[in-house]
């Protein structure tokens, strides 16, 4: 499968995951290196997992990022996702 991100815009989210500076970005940005588009693509963020609300902005920054990017990514259906939820 063809990345969904330019070499360029994937450097960029990586910085952007470094700056974040917690457990959720290095998560993100270990799948992102490792392609694992599927994965990433369906991460969950439920609030009450965290303990306050900067651990939970970080978190959700890191998680929703990428959550719009119009590419496609095998195995996913967008569209279905949006009607089911």
């Amino acid at each position: 499968m063809k990345a969904p991100l330019t070499p360029q815009v994937k450097e960029l989210v990586l910085t952007v995951m470094e700056g974040l500076r917690c457990p959720r970005a290095v998560t993100v940005a270990l799948m992102l290196r490792n392609d694992m588009w599927q994965d990433l693509m369906n991460l969950d963020l439920r609030p009450d997992q965290y303990s306050d609300a900067a651990s939970y902005r970080r978190a959700a920054c890191a998680t929703k990022l990428l959550s719009k990017l119009s590419a496609r990514v095998d195995g996913l259906d967008p569209q279905k996702a949006a009607w089911d939820r």
